[in-house]
């Protein structure tokens, strides 16, 4: 391979990322890529209006098969209920690009760890960063590991000072617009 292919990566500029679900992790992600790397945005989310999309820039698309033949880097941003468990299977993997990249950050039983190990083992797909597993805290065995074309961190990606700061000031204000009587932004009892 040589060390030139080893450190050469892609720009995100112009790709296209499909977003599978729009809540507010999903519209951040959305806006991040749209505005600070230039990119397409395809939307998979069967709640949201098509009007929601355009008045961001987004592109709805009708079935998640069109989002996952498109998309170059595909962020899953859905809660795991029946429906979404083992939503990215083999199937779903073998309509991807072969320079596709998964992203889940959301829920580990939302991709097949299996079939996700067998498609980066055979360079189906360009690779995968996942935060979410299907066994939490992830053993330090999981096949997926092994995998150079696989990031991994333990479901701690907003586990940083700053989001903690964030966390810590966001609830002291809706603390404070509830004793004022005002609107919170979030439930508090």
């Amino acid at each position: 391979m040589g060390l030139l292919h080893q450190i050469t990566g892609f720009e995100l500029s112009g790709k296209t990322l499909g977003t599978i679900g729009l809540g507010n992790i999903g519209s951040i992600a959305a806006d991040t890529f749209i505005n600070g790397f230039g990119m397409k945005v395809l939307v998979y989310d069967p709640y949201i209006y098509d009007s929601q999309c355009a008045e961001h820039g987004l592109t709805k698309v009708e079935n998640p098969e069109d989002l996952l033949n498109e998309s170059d880097i595909i962020n899953i941003s859905v809660p795991l209920t029946d429906a979404t468990e083992n939503m990215i299977a083999k199937e779903q993997i073998d309509l991807m690009k072969k320079n596709a990249i998964i992203i889940n950050a959301t829920r580990g039983k939302i991709v097949n760890e299996v079939d996700l190990y067998d498609a980066l083992k055979a360079g189906r797909i360009f690779g995968a960063a996942m935060d979410a597993f299907e066994v939490e805290p992830f053993k330090k065995d999981n096949p997926l590991l092994t995998c150079d074309n696989f990031i991994a961190t333990s479901h701690n990606g907003a586990n940083t000072v700053d989001s903690l700061i964030r966390m810590g000031t966001g609830a002291i204000d809706e603390i404070v617009r509830k004793k004022n009587g005002e609107d919170n932004h979030h439930v508090v009892v």
